[in-house]
């Protein structure tokens, strides 16, 4: 039997070590660069990514899907962004991500952020009731309601 050299198999270890921590870095800390916003694809296929990520309860990888997601769709100063529709998905998604993670503050600022795009936005069924308690207290400060009476009457 042939004697393996300890400073190999020491050298061995510690790349196996050293992969080993490599490879279990939380996607999460990777910076990943925001798509052109005239791939509608590609947008569309990060909000599928960061969906399954999400009904995985793995929201700490869903949510820099999102972010890039909000980042790339975000509308101008003064203007319109080009896809309303997939904007107010990320960020309900981004919202109760941040809430599963225990991030209410963060959640509270992206569900202002849809209801200012939409404020007739309704969650869907199935959701926790703590997000929905969440989400309605947030539209009861963002979206309000006035009463308003007329005298004489008419």
């Amino acid at each position: 039997m042939t004697s393996v050299p300890r400073s190999w198999l020491s050298g061995v270890i510690a790349g196996a070590v050293l992969f080993g921590a490599v490879a279990a870095r939380p996607a999460a800390q990777i910076p990943l660069p925001a798509p052109a916003p005239s791939q509608t694809g590609t947008l569309e296929l990060l909000l599928d990514q960061g969906r399954r990520l999400f009904d995985g309860f793995q929201y700490d990888q869903a949510l820099p899907l999102f972010d890039r997601l909000i980042l790339a769709l975000a509308p101008a100063p003064g203007g319109q962004g080009q896809r309303p529709d997939l904007l107010i998905q990320a960020l309900e998604l981004r919202a109760r991500s941040r809430f599963a993670l225990g991030d209410t503050q963060g959640a509270e600022q992206d569900f202002s952020a849809l209801l200012g795009l939409n404020p007739s936005h309704k969650l869907g069924a199935g959701i926790s009731p703590r997000v929905v308690n969440a989400f309605e207290s947030v539209r009861k400060v963002v979206v309000g309601q006035v009463e308003l009476s007329l005298v004489p009457a008419g």
